[in-house]
């Protein structure tokens, strides 16, 4: 079933995988809703963002290779010390020792196709006290690398910068 109302959302960075999270009625007469700084994982997000370099270099040093598989540990604060996309994200608040684990798989040439992280929940923030003690794990895939894409404005006149409280 359709929404009776526009609930596109635009970002002013894109990142693979990694998309919105919550659904607003935009006000009436906009279709589009533009924040700014691009996204950032949250709770139900994948954590890790291998499309950043200082990432996924962390990540491939700190893991084991068998096959095309990269598995390892990393932990919220050596995370946030490559990660400005993660330091930047209401998770870094979380206990500093909490630990992800992660599966990179990658392709015959080298790229990512697949990630999956899970890490328990430990001395959360207030916000998210119910999630205490309990284990997150995103399984996010990858493709399309290379391909061509257009990415086109919509009208100024259709955008809100404001979401309904």
């Amino acid at each position: 079933m359709a929404a009776p109302y526009p609930v596109r959302v635009l970002k002013a960075k894109l990142v693979p995988g990694h998309g919105v999270h919550a659904i607003y009625e935009l006000p009436k007469g906009k279709t589009w809703y533009a924040t700014g700084g691009g996204a950032l994982p949250n709770l139900y997000g994948q954590i890790l963002n291998p499309a950043e370099l200082t990432t996924l270099s962390a990540l491939l040093k700190k893991g084991a290779k068998a096959g095309n598989k990269i598995t390892g540990k990393i932990t919220f604060a050596d995370l946030a010390k490559v990660s400005p996309w993660f330091s930047r994200s209401v998770l870094s608040d979380w206990a500093d020792e909490t630990e992800i684990s992660y599966t990179l798989t990658l392709s015959s040439a080298g790229l990512v196709t697949k990630l999956s992280s899970s890490y328990r929940a430990k001395d959360v923030t207030e916000d998210f006290s119910e999630f205490e003690g309990g284990i997150i794990a995103v399984d996010t895939r990858y493709s399309g690398w290379g391909s061509k894409v257009s990415v086109k404005a919509p009208a100024p006149k259709t955008v809100t910068r404001t979401l309904p409280e």
